[in-house]
């Protein structure tokens, strides 16, 4: 009777499992709303709460002095989807910015793929370039998300990137969030040991090199020629051409973006 119940069990457990499994797969990741009320929308609940309210308050006032809108958003996955066409997407639904000025702006973060994308609006592309902002996002974003601090790296990349278009603007935005240092990170030296036949092998070369550049010195004044035209180093064709090294809702005003902006991960 034992051996008969144990398949059943066995059977029973395993439904169970399969019901869970089911359920949790079914139980996707929230879908962000169809128009933000604020800017800050923390869908995997990440940022705490004095740190978005912060924020809420700083990025309206942004709004109001320069036009921009810019916008945070945290997800718990991304369910599959790339990053960036995720970003895309919602920017383009949100309308983020102002018609006809195109400055509009989303942060996104997937927590579950520990991924982020600064999505930019046209009219934002010259004040916040993607070298600019990949270089933002490893130095603030990276170094506090790594340590789980992520609210620390959201202000302060939301104060650096405000201050920017503030700045673009000739105007004050009055209240800026303070800067934190991001925590150090591990450095990885690389030492290196000589054997005593790498010594060997490198003296030798040394000999052997010094050896072959005396017979050529004594060969050269063998040949010497009283001719004085090839004294000085061809400098010509040097020059060239100077080449360089390269109220309510917020949004819904129409901004358009192109794909400008960085991403990264941590």
């Amino acid at each position: 009777m034992r051996s008969y119940q144990m398949p059943k069990l066995f059977i029973l457990f395993a439904l169970i499992a399969l019901c869970l499994e089911i359920s949790g797969a079914h139980a996707a990741t929230p879908e962000p709303p169809s128009m933000p009320s604020q800017p800050v929308v923390d869908l995997a609940g990440i940022i705490n709460p004095e740190a978005k309210t912060r924020l809420n308050e700083f990025l309206r006032t942004l709004e109001k002095k320069t036009g921009a809108e810019f916008v945070i958003l945290t997800v718990a996955s991304l369910d599959g989807e790339d990053i960036e066409p995720f970003t895309i997407r919602i920017a383009e639904r949100w309308k983020l910015g102002k018609r006809g000025k195109d400055n509009g702006m989303l942060l996104a973060i997937a927590l579950s793929e520990k991924k982020y994308r600064f999505e930019t609006g046209y009219g934002l592309e010259g004040i916040l370039p993607d070298s600019f902002l990949g270089t933002l996002g490893r130095e603030q974003l990276r170094p506090f998300f790594r340590s789980g601090d992520y609210s620390t790296g959201l202000l302060n990349a939301a104060t650096i990137i405000a201050e920017r278009i503030a700045a673009d603007r000739q105007v004050e935005l009055g209240e800026t969030l303070a800067i934190t240092r991001p925590p150090p990170e591990k450095k990885y030296t690389e030492t290196y040991s000589l054997d005593l036949t790498t010594i060997l092998l490198l003296g030798v070369g040394v000999v052997l090199v010094f050896m072959v550049l005396s017979r050529m010195f004594r060969s050269a004044r063998g040949h010497h020629s009283h001719d004085h035209h090839y004294g000085g180093w061809y400098t010509g064709g040097a020059g060239g051409g100077g080449g360089s090294f390269g109220g309510g809702s917020f949004g819904g005003g129409g901004g358009s973006f192109g794909g400008g902006g960085a991403s990264g991960d941590w």
